[in-house]
Order: C-alpha cells, then structure tokens, then sequence
C-alpha cells in the first residue's frame, strides 16, 4: 500500500487543482472572518448587522460551513468588516501534457531525428585497461 502525499487537505479532497485552490481561499477568508468576530466579543447578532447579513448565515461561517460560501461573499463580509485582504499568486508547476493518438507522429518523427551514440570510456588514470594488461 503506498501513502500518497497533498500538501493541504483541500489537495486530496478535491478532484481539479482549481477546485482545490478556491476551497483554500474561501476556508482563509472564513477562518479570518471568524477570528475578527471572536476578537471583536461581537454576538453573531451584532456581526450580521455589521456584515449585512443574517445571524444563521454568521452562524454557518462560525460553524465552518464553507460549502454556503462564495469567494465573492466572503470577501464583501471582510470588507464590512473593516478587514483588509492581501492576495499573493505564486509560480507554480507548468501544466503536464499527456501525449495522445493525436501525438504519435510528432513523437516518431522526434525519435527518428535524435541519435543515440555511446563512448567508450577511457579507462581511469592509474588503471590499465584489459587489452594492455593482458598484452603484457
């Protein structure tokens, strides 16, 4: 059996790297969100009436509900809130191109004009090799 490795749980739950990488923004901004509120002592009443929403739906963001969240909400809640949002895009893996049918004659021809040689390889400086040992 072998472990596969993601590097956040969004990465194994989710079927498309997309997908994974908006359940991370949206569970940040909730996280950020439920910290002010707490931070703040604000009932989820008194959070609604700041973030312009009703008091069930800042009780499905303090009960991490993050499948009732867009990231547009999330961010016009933060925004009410007086948070400010940082958003940094990193480099990341170039998408991989599996070759198909489609690919084969582009892949024969680039096997057809590459070359393979191969060297001897000089023997290394002290040793002899079989030839000058066995003439000898």
């Amino acid at each position: 059996m072998s472990t596969q490795r993601y590097n956040s749980v969004w990465d194994a739950l989710e079927d498309t790297p997309g997908a994974a990488e908006n359940m991370k923004v949206r569970s940040i901004l909730m996280q950020g969100l439920a910290a002010h509120i707490k931070r703040c002592g604000m009932s989820q009443s008194q959070a609604a009436h700041l973030l312009g929403v009703t008091q069930p739906r800042i009780s499905d963001l303090t009960r991490g509900r993050i499948d009732l969240f867009s990231i547009d909400a999330l961010v016009n809640m933060a925004t009410a809130a007086g948070l400010r949002i940082e958003v940094t895009v990193h480099e990341g893996l170039p998408p991989v191109k599996i070759p198909g049918p489609q690919d084969l004659p582009d892949l024969m021809s680039a096997l057809k004009s590459s070359t393979v040689r191969t060297q001897r390889q000089a023997p290394a400086p002290g040793r002899a090799s079989r030839s000058s040992r066995s003439a000898g």
